[in-house]
């Protein structure tokens, strides 16, 4: 993994930091000031995509889910229903393995 080079700027000091702190901000080495590192953040891009895949997949199952219990429709409610707890397992074990 290649490293990003940022400057310090208030002593113009120039030094290398990992890409994984992209986003975020780091203290000069050489007086210490916080320095922000331009770029959007890798995590943020993960968990927008991991809500927004769910928001698309696993919401309108929770939502037949209920408008089967709502028409006494137990087949579809049943069906839904399992497949949007799947989608939640899913949802939550992406958020909590990364």
């Amino acid at each position: 993994m290649s490293d990003l080079q940022i400057s310090c700027p208030q002593c113009d000091y120039v030094w290398a930091v990992p890409k994984n702190k992209k986003g975020g901000q780091v203290n000069c080495p050489a007086c210490g000031v916080l320095t922000e590192i331009k770029g959007a953040s890798d995590t943020k891009l993960f968990y927008s995509l991991v809500l927004g895949l769910f928001a698309f997949l696993g919401l309108p199952f929770g939502v037949m889910a209920v408008i089967g219990l709502i028409n006494a429709n137990m087949e579809m409610a049943v069906c839904s229903g399992s497949i949007f707890i799947v989608a939640c397992l899913v949802f939550v074990f992406s958020i909590l393995g990364s």
